[in-house]
C-alpha cells in the first residue's frame, strides 16, 4: 500500500509548498535562536580551563583600527557600516553601528581579555611581532567559536526540518490511507523521505563538509591554547604572511576560509587593520600548510611584493575577501555613501551568497586609494617572542 500512497502524495499540489515552508520555518527558527545565543548566551571564556563567563571581546582593535574608520558628529561617537544578521532575511547592511560595539564576539572573560591582549591594545602604528601574533590568535579564536556555533546552528535546523517534515508526511499518509501509519502495509520510517533523497543528500553533504572544516581548526588550536597559557615560552604553530600599505584603508575585516577540499580542508585566516596613515593586512595558516598558502599568494602575485611597489593587487585581494567571503567587515560611512546604488545592492546581496572561491577573481567595487604602496612585506614562523 505504501508504494501506492507515495505517488499520490507527490501529486498533491500543497505538498511541496508545505515541505518548503517547514524547511524555511526550521531554518529561520534555528537562526533566530542562534542569534540570541550568540548575543545573550552564557559562553565560557576561551582561555584553557577558565569557566568564567565570556564578555564581548573585540576581534579587531577598537581604539586603533575600528575608531580609525569610524565617522560621526564628534570624537568617540563614530559609526561604521557592517552586515547585520536578520533571521528572516539573512544579513542586511547596517549603516549606523557604533565602532565601540563593532567586531565583538563572546570570547574571553574580562580578566583574560585584558591580560592576554594588553600588549596588542597598547600598540599603535605597525604592530611588532608579539602584537601581530596576538591579533592572529584573537582572529583564530573568534573564527573557531563562530564556525563551531554555525555548525551547531545548521545541525539544529536540519534536525528540526527532518522532524517536522516527518510528522507532516506521516499525517498526510494517514489521511490518504484512512488508517494509522503502523497499519499501512509496507510502511517503514525511512521510506517517508524517498521523495526527497537528493535534497537530503545535498544537505547532509553540506553539513559534513562544514563539520570537516570546523574540525580542521583543531590542528592549530592546541598551540594557540599553549600560547595563551604562557606567551613567554610558547608560541603558536602559525605561518603568517603580512604586509603594510601606505594608507589607512576604508575597511577593516577578519575571517577564515578553506583552500583545500571538502573532505580535506585547509583553513586559512586573515584580517585587515587600518590605522592612522597605515594599514596592516595579514593571512595565516598552520605552519604545515605554509607551502600551500604561499603558492596561493604567489599565484596572486602578492608573496614577493617589495616596499615601494603598488599595493593595488593586495587591495583587490582583500576587497574580494570582503565582498565574496567574510561577513565580518566594517566600512567607513563616507566610503559607503560614495558607492553607486548598484554597487550598494551588490555588496548587500553578496553578504548572503559566498559562492565565489577564495582563489578566484571578482568584479571590484571600491576605487584603489591613490598612491597606495607597499611599505612592508614580512613573514613570521614559530619562534620565541620578546
Amino acid at each position: 500500500m505504501i508504494n501506492e500512497l507515495l505517488p499520490r502524495l507527490l501529486q498533491d499540489s500543497d505538498f511541496d509548498r508545505e515541505m518548503t515552508n517547514l524547511g524555511l520555518k526550521a531554518y529561520h527558527g534555528a537562526q533566530q535562536r542562534a542569534g540570541l545565543k550568540w548575543r545573550n548566551g552564557r559562553w565560557p571564556c576561551m582561555y584553557p580551563g577558565c569557566q568564567h563567563k565570556a564578555i564581548g571581546s573585540h576581534t579587531l582593535q577598537k581604539s586603533n583600527s575600528l575608531e580609525a574608520i569610524a565617522e560621526g558628529p564628534r570624537p568617540g561617537a563614530g559609526v561604521v557600516v557592517t552586515p547585520k544578521f536578520d533571521p528572516a532575511f539573512g544579513d542586511r547592511i547596517d549603516t549606523n553601528l557604533s565602532f565601540e560595539k563593532a567586531s565583538i564576539f563572546p570570547g574571553f572573560c574580562g580578566d583574560h581579555d585584558r591580560e592576554l591582549f594588553k600588549h596588542l591594545e597598547s600598540t599603535s602604528g605597525t604592530p611588532d611581532p608579539r602584537a601581530l601574533v596576538l591579533q592572529c590568535c584573537r582572529t583564530f579564536s573568534r573564527e573557531r567559536r563562530v564556525h563551531n556555533h554555525a555548525h551547531e546552528t545548521s545541525k539544529a535546523g536540519y534536525d528540526a526540518m527532518v522532524h517536522d517534515q516527518h510528522v507532516a508526511i506521516g499525517r498526510r499518509l494517514e489521511g490518504l490511507a484512512g488508517k494509522p501509519l503502523t497499519a499501512i502495509a509496507g510502511f517503514r520510517t525511512a521510506e517517508r523521505f524517498q521523495y526527497d533523497a537528493n535534497e537530503l543528500r545535498r544537505i547532509r553533504h553540506g553539513a559534513s563538509a562544514q563539520w570537516e572544516f570546523v574540525k580542521s581548526f583543531e590542528e592549530l588550536a592546541p598551540s594557540v591554547d599553549d600560547f595563551y597559557r604562557d606567551s613567554t615560552a610558547r608560541f603558536p604553530q602559525m605561518f603568517i604572511k603580512t604586509w603594510a600599505v601606505s594608507t589607512c584603508l576604508d575597511f577593516a575585516l577578519s575571517g577564515a576560509d578553506d583552500i583545500g577540499l571538502s573532505f580535506a580542508p585547509i583553513p586559512i585566516f586573515y584580517f585587515v587593520m587600518p590605522r592612522s596613515g597605515v594599514s596592516l593586512l595579514a593571512v595565516f595558516s598552520h605552519i604545515d600548510d605554509e607551502a600551500i598558502l604561499a603558492a596561493l599568494l604567489q599565484q596572486k602575485g602578492l608573496y614577493d611584493l617589495k616596499p615601494g611597489q603598488t599595493g593595488a593587487g593586495l587591495f583587490r585581494f582583500f576587497e574580494q575577501l570582503m565582498i565574496n567571503r567574510t561577513n565580518h567587515w566594517f566600512l567607513r560611512l563616507s566610503a559607503w555613501e560614495r558607492l553607486l546604488d548598484d554597487d550598494k545592492k551588490r555588496l548587500a546581496d553578496e553578504v548572503n551568497i559566498h559562492e565565489r572561491p577564495v582563489i578566484g577573481d571578482g568584479t571590484p567595487i571600491f576605487a584603489i586609494p591613490e598612491g597606495l604602496e607597499v611599505t612592508r612585506n614580512a613573514v613570521w614562523r614559530p619562534s620565541p617572542l620578546k
